[in-house]
């Protein structure tokens, strides 16, 4: 064998047969693996994210809800501060102690469906939407309701300023001399409307400041705020303990049932219902 040929063996000898796993499948395996991997990483890179939009929104909404809460509570101090030095039990005075109240030209949505995630089962009455929708929506009765008092009331007030001698309608006149000056039974109307405002008013200054003391608890318990940590943090609202403040916290006195029942021709028992708290504890 020459030594040509020698060569040519010995280099045939060197090559190698072709390895599949190795030259085919594995280079396959590690493409797909990587493209696998990138693609599930870029799914909870973009789930987190999207998580993380999500509870920034609940925190956004939440202290929406508890400013908007603060500011109506403030609202409603404002106008029982008008009146609840100058209560007392009797229908009449009662009606002569709230005055003209001059209401901010200012209306509020409420879209309650941004709190659908607070919803639960939980005993927490303020995890039930229909208990929310009850608080809110009743101060826009609270103000239309003092709009239609303040017409009626004023009206009435200037027949009696017209046809006394005193120069003011004094808390002092009686039934008996009104029933002279005014028509009784749109003083006996404006009377009940008033005891409804006194009894909504209280219920509602009460209400929200149960809400915005107790509610940011209960939105921690729906927001991750773990996961939205430097975006910032739910409001909360420290009790109050100024003493005046305190006062106007209280339930206003009760009326004499039965002075009110006089004037509104309806039995004591009825006007009790009638103007029962919304919000017993």
């Amino acid at each position: 064998m020459s030594e040509e040929q020698l060569i040519a063996e010995a280099i045939l000898q060197l090559k190698q047969e072709p390895d599949i796993l190795k030259d085919y499948i594995f280079p396959i395996t590690i493409a797909l693996f990587s493209s696998f991997f990138g693609a599930l990483l870029g799914y909870f890179v973009f789930h987190r994210q999207e998580k993380i939009v999500l509870e920034k929104r609940k925190l956004d909404t939440v202290n929406k809800w508890l400013l908007l809460a603060n500011e109506i509570h403030q609202s409603l101090i404002a106008i029982k501060f008008n009146y609840y030095n100058n209560l007392c039990n009797d229908p009449l005075k009662r009606f002569f102690a709230i005055p003209f109240i001059i209401l901010e030209d200012k209306s509020y949505s409420f879209p309650y469906h941004e709190l659908a995630f607070i919803s639960s089962s939980s005993p927490s009455k303020w995890n039930n939407i229909p208990n929310l929708l009850i608080l809110f929506s009743n101060y826009s009765s609270v103000i239309k309701m003092l709009q239609t008092r303040n017409e009626s009331s004023e009206k009435i007030k200037k027949e009696i300023l017209n046809k006394r001698e005193s120069n003011r309608a004094s808390i002092n006149i009686n039934c008996q001399e009104i029933s002279q000056i005014a028509d009784l039974s749109e003083l006996a109307r404006v009377i009940d409307l008033s005891e409804w405002l006194i009894v909504l008013i209280d219920d509602l200054i009460i209400g929200f400041y149960d809400f915005l003391q107790e509610f940011p608890e209960v939105a921690k318990q729906k927001i991750n705020l773990k996961l939205i940590k430097g975006y910032g943090s739910i409001l909360t609202y420290k009790p109050n303990d100024n003493a005046e403040f305190q006062s106007i916290l209280k339930r206003s006195p009760l009326p004499d049932y039965k002075k009110l029942s006089s004037i509104l021709e309806l039995d004591e028992e009825e006007l009790m219902a009638r103007y029962k708290p919304l919000f017993e504890k």
